[in-house]
């Protein structure tokens, strides 16, 4: 790769992850002056999912996803890399004044003592816990943004060949946003309305119009095509008839020339051979 084609993608897409900087100044702004939520998020589903600290790993792999999906699509496909830093960082910002206009939290997340176990997963939960407080839940971030990072994935050109990379992308999105209630950070209603927030979007820019448009514009340009053949072929067959009437009055020019010429309608015979009577004249002299 050169350095323009480098520059070309460093500028004006890379710099889209300058948004991080005022997303994470905003969320822990938020997470820190809203410390008694107004409204408490609940649904008897939460009282049926069981909590699991092995979860804890999906959940943290969000930032794997997040840097794999982001790299490989700034590089090999920009424009599914556009679709997905407005997807993503829309739905965000919109996630983020709803945390302002109706401050939310959640009170079901269980104590270290009453489950009673001590393993490497239970340690990193509670450190999860101790970092992210249980306000500012709905509509959940975590599962918007990976519901985005699925659906630009499997519609960019790097699963067009490979479809097993997208079963393998929307495996592992579903798998994060399982792991966002069974390990008590959301609840179920988070989920629903931040995958509703992605699918909004995932409609509008990868719907089933998307694709009629596109086939739509296809056909246009084909049409453009043929009838832009057909006009150049008939100034062609113009050009072509133009020519032929031109020789053709040339020749005709030409032959009135030299009729006009030699007073007859026939050109003048300059050889013996194109003249039989004096070719039979000479050679009766010859022989006497």
């Amino acid at each position: 790769m050169n350095a323009k084609t480098l520059r070309t993608r460093l500028k004006p897409h890379l710099w889209y992850q300058a948004y991080w900087v005022v997303y994470l100044i905003w969320f822990f702004w938020l997470d820190l002056t809203v410390t008694d939520p107004k409204y408490i998020i609940h649904s008897p589903v939460d009282d049926l999912i069981p909590f699991n600290e092995w979860f804890i790993f999906p959940y943290c792999s969000w930032f794997v996803l997040l840097a794999a999906v982001t790299a490989l699509l700034w590089w090999f496909d920009t424009a599914s890399y556009d679709k997905l830093c407005l997807m993503m960082f829309s739905g965000m910002t919109l996630c983020l004044i709803i945390y302002m206009v109706l401050p939310n939290g959640l009170d079901i997340r269980p104590t270290a003592e009453a489950i009673g176990r001590e393993n490497f997963a239970m340690t990193l939960m509670q450190l999860i816990w101790k970092a992210d407080a249980s306000v500012n839940v709905c509509p959940s971030i975590h599962c918007q943004s990976t519901a985005c990072m699925a659906i630009a994935f499997s519609g960019s050109t790097l699963t067009k060949q490979r479809p097993w990379l997208k079963a393998a992308a929307w495996v592992w999105a579903a798998l994060i946003c399982a792991s966002t209630v069974f390990t008590k950070q959301h609840s179920i209603i988070d989920v629903v309305c931040g995958l509703a927030l992605a699918a909004v979007w995932g409609v509008i820019l990868y719907g089933p119009w998307k694709k009629a448009a596109g086939l739509t514009r296809k056909k246009f340009s084909i049409l453009a095509v043929s009838q832009l053949t057909r006009t150049k072929c008939v100034e062609y067959n113009k050009n072509e008839t133009d020519i032929l009437v031109k020789h053709k009055e040339n020749r005709r020019a030409e032959a009135q020339k030299e009729r006009r010429q030699y007073g007859s309608s026939e050109r003048p015979r300059g050889s013996l051979r194109n003249h039989p009577q004096q070719d039979h004249h000479h050679g009766a002299q010859t022989r006497g």
